[in-house]
């Protein structure tokens, strides 16, 4: 008897451009920022990597929403520590 098991493993990946206007309601913001994620179902792994401009201070925060494109909705992830780690 022969027993084979396959595993097809997918690598998700988004992409998003998000800025003042995202939010609700829009605000002038010259702020903008570059998001790429990727899902690993092998392994479970997120991984989120951002680049950011045009902010009038440093980053002082950065999270996650889950809510339709046009409505307000709560964070699920946030993704600031208490440490910021900016590359220059």
């Amino acid at each position: 008897m022969l027993v084979a098991t396959f595993t097809f493993a997918q690598t998700l990946t988004f992409t998003a451009t998000v800025s003042g206007a995202n939010e609700v309601p829009a605000i002038g913001s010259t702020g903008s920022a570059d998001v790429t994620s990727t899902y690993v179902d092998a392994t479970g792994m997120i991984t989120i990597t951002a680049t950011y401009s045009g902010l009038s201070s440093g980053l002082t925060m950065a999270h996650l929403h889950v809510v339709p494109a046009g409505a307000n909705g709560p964070v699920i992830v946030n993704l600031m520590t208490t440490t910021v780690h900016a590359v220059v």
